[in-house]
């Protein structure tokens, strides 16, 4: 059958590409592979169910502790029931996901799918169909490196490692990035004895310096060790015994002994079985696909969205799809946007735009101002310590380039000062806006006020209203 579009893939750029597609009058085939029986293709839903519920009775016990070290009850938390409630979550969103696009009138089918041609696409039922534009965006995996040994109990990655028998005493996380952040500190929360190693000589290092002593603070106080410039040289995995374990043996020499070891070694896109090779789309060493900034790959009609292609995969590629879209069928399209990054260690870290330091290195003059959550009434109420949002702020233009945030809520915090940057807005329509007083925004005018006293005296910039009541 003919098509005016196909799209391969039920991740959310895909979902928008199909609908931008249906939104111009085409006729739209959605082609996704079919789930797996088990919660293989569920992502990292198990992380954000296990984390949330960490987050919630340590945010009850906090509020009525007066901001005290909370005591987490696990009693009830089974491994069966954290696999079962992953199944029945990634079910849910992939219904969804799919609901959405058939009720636009888009085809959809549960189907592996191969290029034949940079215009056809064979489905595993042999049927053959085609389009002139495709677009890829089928989602990625973790990388399981092949010098580890993964069986899934006693070497995990970073998805897989949530639906083992039992919860770990003792977990060596291989990798402390931003998943591997994530995953120390939601066992730490457990009451797992927690190691973090890495061979870099900064955890996250994209993130704002003020932002990364907080974190590194509270992981310090949860009992997580972090071991930084080392490398793994041998991992020994015993798993005949009553207690499987492995014997992970350092570069420095130094030995440990975990019933559990997470491997954080980034994505794999799942390009594996589409032909891509075969009708020449290029591909970068890690097997993402290479785009241009229109999204467009090495062939013509054949475009790709989301984590297929290289970039930071925590952040919401969703927009991708859509513009790609726009740009196949040769549409005024916006260029391509910044997206915040979210990092849900506990406490959990959003960020969008250039650090203070960043500044300092690029010669940029900026102004910065920060609110800690602990100075608003939300915080108050909840008890929050640690949280914080900071702004930097251009000197010349009085244009926001940097929105960081750390505490309970910054992913949903940041969107504000996120679409503000975007739009190249200034920090005084910050400083005039009005904000619900309860509410966690109130920290963009604490800390707006901040930056106009680190300003040079100046008026605000011209043409600036206030960005209004939230």
């Amino acid at each position: 059958m003919r098509f005016d579009t196909i799209v391969i893939g039920l991740e959310p750029a895909a979902c928008d590409a199909a609908l931008e597609a249906s939104r111009q009058g085409l006729e739209v085939l959605l082609v996704h592979a079919e789930p797996s029986e088990s919660a293989d293709n569920v992502g990292s839903v198990g992380m954000h169910l296990l984390r949330e519920a960490i987050v919630q009775e340590q945010m009850a016990s906090g509020i009525l502790t007066a901001g005290g070290s909370p005591s987490l009850d696990v009693r009830g938390l089974t491994p069966d029931r954290l696999q079962q409630r992953r199944i029945e979550v990634g079910s849910l969103q992939r219904t969804t996901l799919r609901r959405r696009v058939e009720r636009s009138g888009i085809r959809v089918v549960e189907s592996d799918a191969t290029f034949t041609s940079p215009s056809r696409v064979l489905l595993s039922g042999s049927e053959e169909h085609e389009a002139p534009i495709v677009v890829v965006a089928a989602g990625s995996r973790p990388r399981r490196p092949t010098r580890f040994a993964f069986d899934d109990q006693v070497v995990c990655d970073y998805e897989s490692v949530f639906g083992r028998k039992r919860l770990p005493r003792k977990l060596l996380v291989v990798g402390a990035d931003d998943i591997g952040c994530e995953i120390a500190c939601i066992y730490a929360a457990l009451q797992a004895t927690v190691t973090a190693i890495d061979r870099r000589s900064r955890l996250l290092r994209s993130v704002d310096r003020a932002l990364l002593q907080l974190l590194h603070a509270r992981m310090q106080s949860a009992g997580i060790e972090t071991v930084l410039q080392e490398e793994l040289r041998e991992i020994e995995v015993h798993l005949g015994s009553s207690d499987p374990h492995a014997v992970v043996t350092l570069e420095s020499g130094r030995v440990e002994i975990a019933d559990c070891v997470v491997v954080c070694a980034g994505r794999s896109p799942k390009t594996d079985g589409l032909g891509l090779e075969a009708i020449g789309v290029e591909t970068d060493v890690g097997g993402f696909i290479a785009v241009n900034d229109r999204f467009e790959t090495s062939v013509q009609g054949v475009y790709a969205a989301g984590s297929v292609i290289a970039g930071p995969s925590r952040a919401s590629g969703a927009w991708q799809g859509r513009v790609a879209m726009r740009n196949a069928l040769g549409l005024t399209s916006d260029p391509p946007i910044e997206s915040p990054l979210s990092i849900y260690s506990i406490p959990e870290i959003s960020t969008i735009g250039i650090t203070e330091e960043m500044c300092r290195y690029l010669d940029v003059h900026c102004a910065v101002g920060s609110a800690h959550f602990r100075e608003t009434l939300w915080g108050q109420i909840r008890s929050d310590q640690d949280g914080m949002l900071k702004l930097v702020v251009d000197q010349t233009t009085r244009k926001l380039i940097g929105v960081h945030a750390i505490g309970a809520g910054a992913s949903d915090l940041i969107h504000i000062g996120a679409s503000l940057l975007i739009r190249g807005g200034t920090v005084d329509e910050l400083a005039d806006g009005s904000f619900i007083p309860t509410s966690p925004a109130e920290a963009y005018a604490i800390a707006a006020q901040a930056v106009l006293c680190d300003l040079p005296a100046a008026e605000a910039a011209a043409g600036s209203t206030p960005i209004g009541r939230f």
